[in-house]
């Protein structure tokens, strides 16, 4: 029958060079019993509640288990006791053993460094060791392996803070590398100009068409909702009509394109047939007011001068309003500046080009 007295497994794990993984480890253990160690029964040895193996007591109180295959990061230790038939069977309290890789992965770069911007930065993330993959977050929280694994540049719109670990197969986890963006935007805002030099100015003909190109590129976030942009032109020649495709230019992400057509009105002469109508029409008036008095001409010759001149002066007046309502309009051909604008409520911006008709 054993003794009535507890075994006390005092485990002291050492380990034959470094704790890496892969690399052999030797787990050693004494078993007391009291202050006198005991020399014979076996140990088993558990990785929680997996076991790991076994070692024989020597003759100092001492059983050792050697193995490679601990897996990587905090093991607990567990040494149990068999027991003999001289003493009771006991387990130690749990030991942890923390194994790690050989090397580990170098901690991720930004391409954009903390800081304050005004404006949407484009943050891309990279790696010095081989086949690493990195994961990131944006909301305050640790990466790790379940976080989004980063593919393409991430956009930093708003004040964060990106934070990113990196993982390679056979290392240690990469220490965490963070940066924190501020972002202080200035209002929104765009620019129109001439899309290319040689649209500045074009050529046509009377009766035909002009088209020039424009860009309206965004600044500071003009990306969203409400900014709309409508476009207006000044200088055009009498007569001509100008239109936009599209006819305004609602919030966007890039560069626009806008195109204004200006169709121009035909050249029309003044009529030389219709001046010398009332040329003739005032000899005519004339020539009718004199006749009733021919017969009469010494004996009435003040009356009759009067007379005349009243006529004479109305005659003068229909000839000279005929002759003008025979004119049309005119096209002249010269050089017309023309100046697009592009407001959005208290924004604006303008670009001028020149219009040559032949």
């Amino acid at each position: 029958m054993p003794y009535a007295i507890r075994v006390l497994v005092k485990p002291k794990f050492a380990w034959r060079g470094r704790n890496r993984y892969g690399a052999s480890v030797t787990l050693t253990v004494t078993v007391l019993a009291a202050t006198m160690p005991v020399t014979t029964g076996t140990v088993a040895f558990t990785n929680g509640t997996t076991s790991i193996g076994t070692g024989a007591v020597n003759g100092s109180g001492v059983a050792t288990l050697s193995l490679t295959t601990l897996p990587v990061g905090s093991d607990s230790i567990t040494a149990s006791y068999g027991g003999t038939t001289n003493y009771a069977a006991s387990t130690s309290n749990p030991s942890t053993v923390t194994v790690t890789y050989s090397q580990t992965t170098a901690a991720p770069n930004f391409s954009v460094p903390a800081g304050t911007y005004d404006s949407v930065q484009s943050v891309t993330l990279s790696d010095t060791t081989t086949g690493a993959v990195i994961h990131y977050t944006t909301d305050g929280t640790t990466p790790t392996s379940s976080s989004p694994t980063y593919s393409t540049a991430i956009s930093v719109s708003v004040s964060e803070t990106v934070q990113a670990i990196a993982i390679t197969p056979g290392y240690n986890n990469s220490a965490l590398a963070s940066a924190t963006y501020s972002l202080t935007y200035t209002r929104p805002d765009f620019t129109l100009a001439v899309a290319g030099g040689a649209g500045n100015s074009v050529t046509a003909q009377a009766g035909g068409s002009a088209a020039f190109t424009f860009t309206l590129t965004p600044a500071n976030r003009f990306t969203t909702s409400p900014y709309v942009v409508t476009l207006a032109v000044t200088g055009l020649p009498t007569g001509a009509t100008a239109t936009f495709s599209p006819s305004s230019i609602p919030a966007m992400s890039g560069t626009t394109t806008d195109t204004l057509t200006i169709q121009l009105p035909q050249t029309t002469a003044a009529n030389p047939a219709v001046n010398n109508l009332g040329g003739k029409l005032a000899g005519l008036s004339l020539a009718l007011l004199l006749l009733p008095f021919a017969g009469k001409l010494r004996k009435m010759s003040k009356v009759l001068s009067r007379t005349v001149s009243l006529f004479l002066i109305l005659s003068l007046s229909l000839a000279a309003v005929i002759g003008v309502s025979g004119c049309g309009v005119t096209v002249s051909s010269k050089t017309y500046t023309l100046t697009v604008t592009g407001t959005q409520n208290n924004m604006s911006s303008s670009a001028t080009v020149t219009l040559s008709i032949k």
